[in-house]
């Protein structure tokens, strides 16, 4: 099956030192070695002979001896051999092709996984003061403010963070509300079904007209859970002006 032969080409690949990083979970770098194309050469195999397709078959007026015949036969089986050995070296060549396809595929996949991991690295929490490379003093309004922003930054990231998990709690808290109302009504409605086929039943006992029966209880419709709630948005509080001092 081609799940069974996942398996087998993904544990021959682990235990290949070359091909070893494509199934870890390892990120791929520059140090690991990209698998070269190989060069299938094709098996040297002579050509059957075709032109024994067009030759006339024994009719009444083309008659052949037995040793013809038998001759015939034999440079038919000759011929259908090597058009076999053909066929199965095209099928290694396939096959080939397919697994250097396979290997590719799962390189490139290596790569976008390196890609994807160092554009989406996380943004460092320090503070970055002396961006420039020039020296500068620790009490200048532009110090002063850097450090204030990521102050403020920090204490919104926290907030907002904070905010995330209460309406994750939140909306967890009012879907189990609306599951647990949701079921107290389909019980409800059960029972109501109940009465009103007793009802019917004593009706029709009592030789009352089927049209003149109440009808059946409405089916409770069950209400959609508002995806998202309304919460106020969170600030990090008034920022401050900085004051200059002297240098």
């Amino acid at each position: 099956t081609p799940s069974k032969r996942m398996r087998m080409m993904t544990s021959s690949l682990a235990a290949t030192s070359s091909g070893s990083f494509l199934v870890s979970k390892v990120k791929i770098t520059s140090a690991q070695p990209i698998l070269p194309l190989l060069e299938h050469v094709p098996h040297h195999l002579p050509e059957p002979d075709w032109t024994l397709l067009k030759a006339p078959i024994t009719t009444p007026s083309f008659y052949q001896s037995n040793s013809q015949l038998l001759q015939r036969v034999e440079e038919l089986t000759i011929n259908l051999d090597l058009a076999k050995q053909h066929l199965d070296a095209r099928k290694e060549t396939e096959e080939a092709n397919n697994a250097q396809l396979v290997i590719q595929d799962i390189t490139l996949q290596k790569m976008n996984q390196t890609l994807h991991a160092k554009e989406n690295k996380k943004k460092s929490k320090r503070t970055k003061l002396f961006t420039g490379g020039l020296g500068r003093h620790l009490t200048h309004v532009e110090t002063i403010t850097t450090v204030r922003a990521n102050e403020e930054a920090r204490v919104l990231e926290k907030n907002q963070k904070e905010q995330r998990q209460k309406d994750r709690e939140a909306k967890k808290a009012q879907k189990e509300k609306a599951e647990r109302e949701w079921k107290d009504t389909v019980e409800a409605y059960a029972v109501t079904v109940k009465e009103w086929e007793d009802e019917c039943k004593r009706l029709m006992m009592e030789r009352v007209l089927k049209k003149n029966l109440p009808k059946k209880p409405a089916r409770p419709v069950k209400p959609k859970v508002p995806k998202t709630l309304q919460i106020p948005n969170v600030e990090a509080g008034p920022s401050r002006e900085p004051q200059e001092s002297d240098d």
